[in-house]
């Protein structure tokens, strides 16, 4: 029979676990740490499948803080479904050890080891195509999260794994905040050279830190450089508030034209500078894939004009794949109308430009991979519309670029 759990942790590399045995789960191998918790591979019994075992030791789970920030992790992870994040199969206790059975990611391969290996054998960084694609799958997963209400608050090459296909999937919700955005606890929060500005104590943080922290992860993978670095976590909080690094083009001269720019504007130390949505930064990096010049360089009045012209055509474009005799218009107005009441219009847009400006990022990122559907034209506004006061709000902004 395998030894089963009965209290005692010995969490430590060469702790002996392989073959101990937490619920369903069998221990396999440790995968690594960080934080309070540590990482095993196991196989669950009852399935017979792989997973990743997170595991807080028992004497962690005599803090009520530790145990609450496990719990936070479970609740934000049981919240998404999407294939560019981890999925969580199960939280449980046994004998004083709390649990979290997750996906299992490949080998357990992060892009911080990418960046570890990378500076040990001296190689460049990778071709910087290939780093903007897994950000922008990563900018992808993000709005997802943001969606349903979850900004990580600790994204950092560490907390992005690498599948066995090669995408990245984001893990590592332990300091997730769920709901509105609120001040920040009384101490810092978050790993000091990506954290945005705004995540010290007694700050108000929402969704665009983690946009910040996206722009960090961008310019280290591109540069193999953390654009604050210190000696003292201080020192680098100093660096975030206060320092412009080098542009991102300066440390690598291979890097597409307009990504430094982009790179720069999701790091603005101002969240109402940076991009007001990870669906807004991915059209931008989409961009640079496809050879476009990035409208991150553009003023901001002729940029509106661009994010315009684009939605309207796209909302056409839609419209005629739906095969409806209707408008544009008159479409998009029923659906907002029965939309907003299945919603009961409870949510609210912060500004106008921020609706506008998301709903479009959202719709025009994303048109190429949709299907030509009603149910595609549907998904595609629904950003926009469940946040709207009304109808005539979003009409009276577009109207004013014209």
């Amino acid at each position: 029979a395998m030894p089963r759990d009965e209290g005692g942790d010995g969490l430590g590399p060469r702790s002996g676990w392989e073959g101990r045995v937490i619920d369903d789960f069998r221990v396999v191998r440790r995968i690594g740490s960080g934080g309070m918790a540590t990482v095993y591979e196991a196989i669950q019994t009852s399935l017979d499948r792989h997973v990743a075992l997170k595991v807080l030791p028992s004497f962690m789970g005599l803090s009520e803080h530790a145990v609450d920030t496990f719990r936070r992790e479970a609740l934000a992870l049981g919240r998404q479904q999407h294939p560019g994040i981890v999925s969580i199969f199960r939280v449980g206790e046994s004998n004083g050890l709390h649990y979290i059975a997750q996906q299992l990611v490949g080998d357990g391969h992060s892009l911080a080891d990418e960046l570890e290996q990378r500076r040990e054998r001296r190689l460049p960084p990778h071709e910087p195509r290939r780093t903007v694609a897994w950000i922008i799958d990563v900018a992808d997963a993000l709005q997802h999260a943001h969606g349903s209400g979850v900004v990580h608050r600790d994204l950092k090459p560490s907390n992005i794994l690498l599948a066995e296909n090669g995408h990245p999937m984001v893990s590592d919700f332990g300091l997730a905040r769920i709901g509105q955005a609120l001040a920040n606890e009384d101490s810092f929060v978050g790993t000091p050279s990506y954290a945005a500005p705004e995540q010290d104590a007694g700050s108000v943080v929402d969704h665009r830190a983690d946009i910040f922290s996206l722009g960090v992860t961008l310019y280290e993978l591109t540069t193999l450089t953390n654009p604050f670095d210190g000696e003292s976590v201080e020192e680098i909080r100093r660096a975030v508030a206060t320092l412009a690094p080098p542009t991102l083009d300066r440390l690598n001269p291979s890097a597409p034209a307009g990504l430094a720019q982009v790179c720069a504007r999701a790091m603005e130390k101002d969240p109402m500078r940076r991009y007001q949505s990870m669906a807004e930064f991915a059209l931008d990096l989409r961009e640079i894939l496809q050879g476009e010049p990035s409208i991150a360089i553009e003023p901001p009045r002729s940029r509106l004009g661009r994010w315009l012209d684009r939605a309207l055509q796209s909302v056409c474009r839609l419209t005629a794949a739906s095969r409806s005799r209707r408008s544009s218009s008159a479409f998009l107005e029923s659906w907002v109308q029965s939309t907003m009441r299945e919603r009961g219009g409870t949510d609210r847009a912060a500004d106008a430009r921020d609706l506008y400006m998301l709903a479009i990022a959202q719709h025009a990122a994303r048109l190429p991979e949709w299907r030509t559907t009603r149910d595609s034209a549907d998904e595609a506004w629904e950003t926009c519309v469940v946040r709207a006061d009304s109808l005539a709000q979003l009409r009276s902004y577009v109207a004013s670029l014209r």
